[in-house]
């Protein structure tokens, strides 16, 4: 089974969390998106 955490980047998150600064990582398996986490810690637990 493969697990990937990406960073998500500016050009796919919203307006208003690129205004507020925010990192979104998204958590693929197998390739099939299966979370959005912000923080990489969370991401990776």
């Amino acid at each position: 089974m493969t697990v990937t955490v990406t960073e998500r980047d500016e050009n796919h998150m919203s307006q208003e969390a690129r205004s507020l600064g925010l990192s979104v990582w998204d958590v693929h398996q197998e390739g099939h998106l299966v979370g959005i986490y912000h923080s990489e810690a969370d991401a990776v637990a």
